[in-house]
């Protein structure tokens, strides 16, 4: 299976994410950062920079768009290519879920 398109056996785009409450963003000038937190203490050493596409799909992690909605808020916003943009969140996605910065609500499906 493609993991741009995939994350373990399920296909992304109909799923729904929020943000982890492990994490804390902070924008700090023109730069966006997530830092994992571990008993209220952010661990400095895995500090997580983000670039402008990036900082727009996590502030749209909110536990009610799919993924196929952001891909389309993305696209419109940078008026960038549907499957580019696609297989980018995707690998973002996948990034995120690696360093457990993401949860998965649910499916919009279910």
């Amino acid at each position: 299976m493609e993991k741009e398109t995939e994350m373990g056996d399920q296909n992304i785009y109909g799923s729904i994410f929020s943000k982890s409450p492990n994490v804390v963003f902070r924008q700090i000038g023109e730069e966006s950062i997530l830092i994992p937190v571990a008993n209220e203490v952010g661990d400095l050493s895995n500090i997580y920079n983000l670039n402008g596409m990036g900082t727009k799909i996590w502030e749209l992690f909110d536990g009610e768009r799919d993924v196929s909605e952001i891909c389309r808020l993305i696209a419109d916003e940078y008026d960038a290519p549907m499957n580019v943009v696609m297989n980018d969140t995707a690998e973002f996605i996948g990034n995120l879920d690696d360093v457990k910065f993401l949860r998965k609500d649910h499916d919009k499906r279910d």
